[in-house]
C-alpha cells in the first residue's frame, strides 16, 4: 500500500506559514518529531518547504513517485518497506 512520506510546497508560493495552513488543509502534519519543518536539515531546501511524514528509510526507496497537486504542491508517495516474520 502508497503512503505519503513527505509534502513538498514551492516557496515561491508559500510562506512557512502559507505552507504549514496548506499542509494541515490537506490532512498531514506540519511537525516531524516535534520540530518544525524550518527546524531540522531535510525539512527546508532553497525553493521548497518539505513536511516530512515518516522517515524515508521506512520506504522501498525505488518506489517513490510524485503526485502533482495544485499550487505545485507535491505528494512524495512510495510503498513501505515489509518486514520479515
Amino acid at each position: 500500500m502508497n503512503k505519503v512520506q513527505s509534502v513538498r510546497l514551492p516557496k515561491n508560493n508559500y510562506s512557512l506559514e502559507q505552507a504549514e495552513k496548506k499542509v494541515l488543509e490537506l490532512g498531514y502534519k506540519t511537525l516531524y518529531r516535534n520540530k518544525k519543518v524550518n527546524q531540522y536539515k531535510a525539512g527546508e531546501s532553497v525553493n521548497q518547504w518539505r513536511f516530512r511524514q515518516m522517515a524515508p528509510s521506512k520506504f522501498d526507496e525505488k518506489t517513490f513517485k510524485v503526485k502533482k497537486l495544485k499550487g505545485g504542491v507535491q505528494l512524495i508517495i512510495g510503498k513501505l518497506l515489509t518486514t520479515a516474520g
